[in-house]
């Protein structure tokens, strides 16, 4: 379904109060149901485009600090390894020492009010930002944006999990993930127009203010039965050992957890300080930035999510793998593109490079959490997403722009102003791990399918 005709089904549908009880529900055992995936309701539509605006405003406020690392690290007197600290470990900290506890709450309670509980506490401490007066205020705001956010997306992905089949998971996920670069295309643009006529601190409150308009909206959404897309009848909750024991007891889980981790250490840290780059090795100023890297990684994000999403829904007939075998060329070809964007001397063909980057790096972001959450048990997949954004929050967001931060602080008694372009071609290479290890998950993806139906 198009983006706009999603959001037209809100105000048709009134999506808030439709019962999702009269969903289609197809059992997982029968090829016609694999052929043939079932009508989704149009209050299941209505909710997706709902969470993707959410996901929208959770991008915005992780990102928008991204375009005002120069402004930020000249007034405050930072250097490159306290910026990475606040763009990564700032954040990731509590994102990644709360991201369990709350997906054990997601998979047991109200998941709809979760969401919107967190999504106000993340964007009060978000716009808090904008009065900080040291690092060390600037570092408490962060952690406070990271321990609300890590509510958002596993509720969020075990909710879309039991809003559609199987079959169309792929596609609602990518749907979603649009929700994210929406968010970050908001957080660059919008943070690079605000900061050159505002300045930083103003720009940190006001791109805070769409989370709580939509809190609202969030609380009045109805909680979906769990299971039933799964031809379950509403599975009991399982104790947290019985979890754990069940997810890794899926042979496919550990390496698209990993995979997921690897792939992102290398594309958070490479986003984290590309508008940085930009500035220093291409001498382009805020408001370039912001449009340029913004329009074009934006957008060609959100059609790489398309293209994910489309290839998944056209060859999910022939044979489950695909997915991870159409993604793991995916990444093949995004490192040599996102290398030679680096290297490459000139302003346009270091864009065009980037955004052919994010149209192909972003293709496997939907048909990845798709897999995780087809694969795992109704009542453990908020678990599942909070098991993998762990290990995405900690090495991907925790350790990735930290990384690139030291790197770059290390290499500028030799390299000068490209100390910052050879950190970050230095990291790209962590893209290829992810390679191997979604093979490696695809050789077990059909067997573990087969338990998730005996579920």
């Amino acid at each position: 379904m198009p983006g706009g005709l999603a959001f037209a089904q809100i105000v048709r549908h009134h999506f808030f109060v439709i019962p999702f009880e009269s969903m289609e529900a197809p059992s997982l055992r029968s090829p016609e149901s694999i052929a043939h995936a079932p009508v989704v309701a149009p209050a299941a539509w209505g909710t997706l485009a709902l969470l993707s605006l959410v996901n929208a405003v959770n991008y915005t406020d992780r990102m928008a600090l991204a375009v005002l690392v120069e402004p930020i690290k000249q007034d405050l007197a930072l250097s490159d390894t306290q910026i990475g600290l606040l763009t990564g470990v700032a954040f990731a900290l509590f994102y990644s020492l709360l991201g369990v506890p709350i997906a054990r709450y997601a998979d047991r309670a109200n998941r709809t009010r979760l969401i919107s509980v967190t999504l106000t506490f993340w964007s009060v401490m978000a716009a808090l930002g904008g009065a900080a007066q040291n690092f060390f205020h600037l570092f408490l705001s962060r952690i406070g944006v990271g321990a609300g956010e890590a509510g958002c997306i596993p509720a969020s992905h075990s909710l879309i999990a039991d809003l559609f089949p199987r079959e169309r998971r792929p596609l609602a996920l990518s749907l979603f993930n649009i929700g994210a670069m929406v968010g970050i295309m908001a957080g660059l643009g919008a943070a690079g127009w605000l900061a050159a006529h505002y300045g930083w601190r103003l720009t940190l409150v006001l791109t805070a203010l769409p989370g709580l308009l939509l809190v609202p909206f969030v609380f009045m959404l109805r909680e979906p039965p769990r299971g039933t897309l799964d031809g379950a009848d509403a599975p009991a909750p399982l104790a947290l050992r019985a979890a754990i024991r069940t997810l890794f007891g899926r042979r496919s889980f550990p390496p698209l957890a990993l995979a997921t981790a690897l792939i992102s250490f290398a594309a958070i840290g490479i986003a984290q300080w590309t508008p940085a780059f930009m500035m220093r090795s291409h001498a382009m100023n805020l408001e370039e930035v912001g449009a340029a890297y913004s329009l074009a990684n934006g957008i060609a994000s959100i059609l790489g999510l398309l293209l994910g999403g489309w290839l998944l829904d056209r060859y999910r007939h022939r044979d489950p793998r695909w997915s991870l075998w159409i993604s793991a060329g995916a990444i093949a070809l995004t490192c040599p593109l996102t290398i030679a964007a680096l290297l490459i001397d000139g302003m346009m063909p270091m864009i065009v490079l980037l955004t052919l980057s994010a149209l192909i790096g972003n293709i496997p972001a939907g048909p990845l959490v798709a897999s995780i959450q087809s694969v795992t048990h109704p009542r453990a997949r908020a678990l599942a997403s909070a098991v993998t954004a762990l290990g995405v929050s900690l090495l991907a967001f925790g350790v990735g722009p930290l990384a690139v931060g030291a790197a770059s602080d290390a290499l500028t008694a030799m390299q000068g102003a490209d100390a910052l372009r050879y950190a970050l071609v230095a990291i790209s290479f962590t893209y290829l791990g992810g390679i191997g290890l979604m093979i490696w998950a695809a050789a077990h993806l059909r067997a573990d399918l087969a338990k998730a139906a005996a579920d």
